[in-house]
């Protein structure tokens, strides 16, 4: 889909509005799957919630700010900063995952490659 059938769709709510949302959640999930690959030792079972959990409030941002897309970007691109930006502070993150501040920004530079690589390749 281009970026204006993404807007387009996704404003109108019309006929294509559910297969439209399932394809976007389903391109975060697999965005996510795929960054956050490196957190399935530290998380265990609860990686697909995350991950489920995730995308869900992801389409929610995103559809509450398509206004705030340019179009400098693919659509799907731009969607998966929604994902990766939310207001927790670094130090929670940390404190959740049983980790440190240094490890977690390690992680989260390491998934933002191989999100780029893998979206790239979409």
């Amino acid at each position: 889909m281009t970026n204006d059938e993404w807007i387009a769709i996704l404003r109108v709510r019309g006929p294509d509005y559910s297969r439209a949302v399932e394809e976007l959640r389903s391109t975060l999930v697999r965005g996510l799957r795929v960054s956050l690959s490196g957190w399935t030792r530290k998380v265990g079972r609860e990686f697909g919630s995350l991950v489920d959990d995730s995308a869900h409030e992801a389409v929610l941002r995103i559809l509450d700010n398509l206004d705030s897309f340019r179009g400098e970007s693919k659509f799907t691109t731009w969607a998966m900063m929604a994902v990766a930006v939310k207001d927790v502070p670094i130090e929670e993150v940390a404190r959740r995952t049983n980790t440190n501040r240094n490890a977690l920004y390690k992680l989260m530079h390491d998934a933002r490659m191989k999100l780029n690589s893998a979206m790239e390749s979409l």
